[in-house]
């Protein structure tokens, strides 16, 4: 698992499996979950963050609020 913050473009990704990204999901305006061929969920990118984060509905809640 690995987090990049990118503080320019105001965004976030969370990086769960290193594999290929197959499609992506947009949850909203802010918030997109990508999946692998098999439909794992690869990462999530957050964008917005300095307006906060929802996290509510998301894949993988637990281990992105102890980031």
């Amino acid at each position: 698992m690995r987090l990049e913050i990118d503080r320019v473009a105001d965004a976030a990704y969370l990086e769960l499996l290193d594999h290929f990204v197959d499609r992506t999901e947009a949850l909203d305006p802010r918030r997109f979950v990508d999946y692998d061929e098999r439909g794992d969920v690869v990462g999530v990118e957050l964008l917005s963050i300095s307006r906060g984060v929802d996290l509510s509905g998301l894949p993988h809640r637990a281990e992105l609020e102890r980031l």
